[in-house]
């Protein structure tokens, strides 16, 4: 199962993912996501990952991407992880490039609004 939430409110895009992102549907949410951030000029963009429950590198691939993207507007990404993947981000490349906080509420506070 793959879903994702989309939102855009007070100058922050909330994506909020559930189920796996993984090899057989993370370019599902590249296709979905980069174009759009590219397109509107989003520099501030929460990525919700507390509903995943399992994580890959193709997963971890689409979310620097997504965050690269958010980068060519000088923008931040925060990270909102669950304990089932924690241990797979830790010591990846987006281990230390993204703000990682406990919710969406604390990921507001990483921003300049």
């Amino acid at each position: 199962m793959f879903e994702t939430n989309v939102e855009y409110k007070k100058g922050v895009l909330f994506i909020r993912i559930c189920g796996s992102l993984d090899k057989t549907n993370s370019y599902k949410l590249k296709k979905e996501i980069v174009p759009l951030i590219l397109k509107n000029g989003f520099k501030y963009v929460v990525l919700n990952l507390n509903n995943v429950d399992i994580l890959d590198n193709y997963g971890i691939e689409v979310i620097d991407e997504i965050n690269d993207a958010v980068l060519k507007f000088n923008g931040k990404t925060t990270l909102i992880d669950s304990k089932k993947i924690e241990k797979k981000i830790k010591g990846t490349l987006i281990d230390n490039i993204l703000y990682k906080v406990g919710n969406e509420r604390m990921a507001l506070g990483i921003f300049e609004l």
